[in-house]
């Protein structure tokens, strides 16, 4: 039900209607634990496609998490990590191609322009941690050996 409010208030949000209805039945919403199950998937999609494609995503996360961030924001974050994300589309990929993946570039887009300014130099960092976690080289088993 969380993820439907979400991708229907970014279509609001999109088209320029009204979004009160809509945020009155996310006030009481656990954001810190949706972003927590979040995470997982976004760590899945960055480790098939790269850091690059992940940097976005995870900047959208910590915005998500962040205790300054507002409902409707959240709400916005969250409906478009689902979308990008998750395997369902207005235009899917395998059908689209090309047409396919610039939805999720056009939600993308939209939304960090909308939260561009709450992405602070705390939150880059986190993400570039993250990403060094996710991208780190593997050490092999002998190597893993010899440091002990």
């Amino acid at each position: 039900m969380l993820a439907v409010l979400c991708i229907t208030l970014l279509v609001y949000l999109l088209s320029g209607k009204d979004t009160a209805p809509v945020l009155d039945k996310l006030h009481r919403t656990d954001w810190r634990g949706k972003a927590a199950a979040l995470r997982s998937k976004i760590e899945e999609l960055a480790l098939r496609s790269g850091r690059t494609a992940a940097r976005p995503l995870l900047r959208f996360l910590y915005v998500l998490d962040d205790e300054r961030t507002t409902t409707a924001e959240k709400a916005m974050l969250y409906g478009a990590i689902l979308y990008i994300v998750l395997p369902v589309s207005l235009l899917p990929r395998r059908v689209f191609h090309l047409a396919g993946l610039l939805d999720e570039c056009a939600v993308a887009m939209f939304v960090h322009k909308k939260i561009r300014d709450k992405i602070t130099p705390d939150i880059e960092a986190a993400v570039e941690s993250t990403l060094d976690r996710w991208f780190a080289p593997k050490q092999s088993a002998t190597a893993a050996e010899k440091a002990r």
